[in-house]
């Protein structure tokens, strides 16, 4: 049971990674926040998330998502990016987020 029946995960301030299907195959987490210092997210980290719904970021340091870190979560998930950021770095963002496996349906706020 344990973990997999998370709800809510906030990932904090001071963690600067997300291994590698950490967090794959949680079927009830529904929202998902990341700190200011989280650089990179691994491979398939939130694969098979069905209720994924609300992905926040607090922060833009997001270097590199990798390969299906969002592959199988909801298809009407929303993504909100960090006010006040460039609009390079916004699209850049959601160029890494599309291809980390987000549905074509993803609202980016």
């Amino acid at each position: 049971k344990g973990f997999k029946s998370l709800k809510k995960v906030t990932i904090g301030s001071n963690v600067t990674s997300v291994r590698r299907e950490s967090f794959a195959g949680c079927t009830k987490l529904t929202e998902v926040s990341f700190g200011k210092k989280v650089s990179n997210i691994g491979k398939k980290a939130f694969y098979g998330c069905k209720k994924l719904k609300k992905v926040i970021f607090l922060g833009s340091s997001v270097k590199t998502m990798k390969y299906r870190a969002f592959k199988n979560t909801n298809s009407k998930i929303s993504v909100t990016l960090p006010k006040g950021i460039s609009a390079k770095k916004r699209n850049s963002m959601k160029s890494m987020i599309r291809r980390a496996g987000v549905s074509k349906n993803a609202t980016f706020k």
